[in-house]
């Protein structure tokens, strides 16, 4: 029995631990270019440069109206989005990514991916496989 509560305790410790990992790299990567997570975030939402209403953004980011309205002031502060209002119901406001947003989201996701590859080549070849296979079980194993 202790094996497997040595197997559980070794699995959420390496969880947390690249959790972590990754969490300061990327905090480090928005931080140079003066953007929080939830800045970040909020443009990977839009990225695909439609309209989506402000109420959608606020339930990817999982926070308030007034956080994703802060939000999205700083976005297009910075020009990085633009707000409309809906044709047919003055009321709803809709948010789209700007060319210069995508530039920079974009930007920002190359060099999160520079990390994640210069990272990964750090494992011996006959390795990696493994790794990606052990990757796609957990990721199956914790969809919802």
């Amino acid at each position: 029995m202790k094996n497997k509560k040595d197997d559980l305790a070794q699995f959420c410790r390496s969880i947390q631990s690249i959790m972590k990992c990754l969490q300061l790299r990327g905090k480090e990567l928005l931080l140079k270019r003066g953007f929080s997570f939830a800045q970040y975030y909020a443009l990977f939402c839009l990225r695909d440069g439609k309209l989506h209403p402000m109420s959608t953004l606020k339930e990817n980011l999982s926070i308030t109206g007034a956080g994703a309205t802060g939000c999205a002031n700083q976005l297009v502060k910075k020009g990085f989005a633009q707000r409309e209002r809906a044709q047919r119901d003055r009321r709803i406001v809709n948010i789209k990514i700007t060319e210069k947003g995508k530039k920079v989201f974009f930007a920002i996701d190359d060099k999160r991916k520079e990390y994640l590859f210069s990272r990964f080549n750090k494992i011996e070849e006959k390795e990696k496989k493994k790794v990606l296979k052990a990757l796609e079980i957990l990721e199956n194993v914790l969809k919802l």
